[in-house]
């Protein structure tokens, strides 16, 4: 029986990880998961790839109140999470086109001013709609790269490390939840994972890119560890690290639980 090690929410799209005791987590995914973004004047969404500046900004959840940190500071803004203003901007998330809402002004110029460029930050509003088809069930999806939820194996990361000449956290991947007590890429094997009372369906393995290499708390970018893994996770031209899956029901999840690998 594997544990949940860690669990992991990303509410600003790129922006650095909140580590969770506990988390709800609805259709979508965990409660607030990539629930903003940042676009340019153009609608495109930034990512790290472009701006590894975005390394030095954390996002959190408190009180209602969603919060980004410069970090090279500690300087913080906030804005209520269910702040919600009146433009609609037309956004794509790789491949998939949305109409996201628009939050606040002084949200905007503060991250202008930190990052560089005109941007925005964005969220869902009434008129967003995202859903990926797997097995003809519709799963809706925010602004995650594909799927709702990523899961990856501390095993997995250790296995890579030993590769490595530098080790890499288990932050460079990403993860929602991070599992322990399990083989290394045993989750590649799992059709379904299952909590007290949560249960994960099994979508497809996760590709990666050279986001990877990133490091987060510097944001200098290396070849590794993609090009090791490269060596050995390598299908059909994608590196594969994690799997995506999607919840089964509304529930909640905890640091510590156990979480059974169905195969």
């Amino acid at each position: 029986m594997a544990v949940i090690k860690a669990i992991y929410r990303y509410p600003v799209k790129a922006l650095g990880a909140e580590l969770l005791e506990e988390a709800k987590v609805l259709d979508y995914g965990i409660e607030y998961d990539r629930n903003w973004m940042i676009v340019d004047e153009n609608g495109t969404f930034v990512t790290l790839r472009e701006r590894p500046i975005l390394t030095q900004f954390d996002s959190f959840i408190s009180n209602e109140y969603l919060s980004i940190r410069d970090n090279s500071n500690g300087d913080i803004m906030r804005i209520p999470a269910g702040l919600r203003g009146t433009d609609e901007i037309k956004t794509s998330v790789w491949g998939s086109d949305v109409i996201a809402q628009s939050t606040d002004r002084i949200m905007d110029e503060w991250l202008s001013s930190r990052i560089g460029g005109k941007l925005r930050l964005v969220t869902v509003g009434q008129a967003f709609k995202r859903q990926k088809e797997v097995k003809s069930v519709q799963i809706p999806v925010r602004f995650a790269d594909g799927y709702p939820l990523l899961i990856l194996s501390q095993a997995s990361i250790d296995h890579l490390n030993e590769k490595l000449e530098k080790p890499v956290k288990a932050d460079r991947f990403r993860t929602n939840i991070l599992i322990d007590e399990c083989p290394a890429h045993g989750e590649d094997l799992a059709k379904s994972f299952q909590t007290e009372n949560l249960k994960f369906i099994t979508v497809k393995q996760c590709g990666r890119c050279i986001v990877i290499n990133t490091d987060l708390e510097t944001g200098e970018v290396f070849k590794e560890p993609l090009q090791t893994l490269s060596t050995y996770r390598k299908i059909d031209n994608s590196v594969m690290f994690g799997m995506n899956v999607y919840p089964e029901s509304d529930g909640t999840i905890k640091r510590g639980e156990n979480i059974k690998l169905e195969l």
